[in-house]
């Protein structure tokens, strides 16, 4: 069977591998800000016809549609993904050079330039446990007290997620020391709340 060949207009192409990894690894609202910005750079390397790029952040937020927050806050995610890698420009702190990964399995057809994400741990159908939680596992939490967890570890996400996009990029690791120290710790706590939830 052939591929889908649309015709009559340009269109860019997504993998559904990466679709399926940023679903599995992160929360339902930071996925779907996650899932606009990497069609943003997929739309630019299919404008570009390049994987390769150098753009503005204020130049993808327009595409995605997010906040040029929003962008910073989820670069890290899609890197860590191995769906983007990004060269940081220290002397323009918001205009970076971004690479596309391919997710081919077929490494030998690719450009020595153009990394190749390898597969995910994760089995394809894999559901991120906080779904299955969702979805009434065994619980010997109290309701109050599952609550209670919840709203702490909604409350820790936000404050992240904030300390993400202010220590997103090196030169400001570099100047707040401190707000790095502070994300790990938060990092480590929301780790034990949610190892708590599931031994519940």
């Amino acid at each position: 069977m052939s591929a889908w060949k649309p015709e009559g207009a340009p269109f860019c192409w997504l993998p559904k591998l990466a679709l399926e990894r940023i679903e599995q690894t992160l929360e339902r609202e930071e996925a779907a800000s996650a899932k606009l910005v990497y069609l943003a750079l997929a739309r630019i390397a299919s404008i570009e016809s390049s994987a390769e790029f150098t753009k503005p952040i204020a130049y993808i937020a327009t595409l995605a549609s997010v906040s040029h927050k929003t962008v910073e806050r989820r670069l890290p995610a899609l890197e860590e993904l191995r769906l983007v890698t990004v060269t940081r420009n220290a002397k323009m702190r918001t205009q970076h050079r971004y690479c596309v990964a391919t997710l081919s399995p077929n490494v030998g057809t690719q450009s020595p330039n153009v990394p190749t994400a390898s597969a995910p741990k994760t089995p394809p159908l894999a559901v991120p446990l906080s779904l299955e939680l969702k979805k009434g596992g065994r619980n010997a939490l109290g309701t109050a007290e599952r609550i209670g967890l919840e709203k702490k570890i909604g409350v820790l996400k936000e404050r992240l997620a904030d300390l993400e996009g202010e220590t997103s990029e090196q030169w400001q690791r570099d100047l707040n020391p401190k707000l790095v120290q502070q994300r790990q710790e938060f990092r480590a706590r929301k780790a034990e709340l949610e190892d708590q939830l599931l031994a519940g």
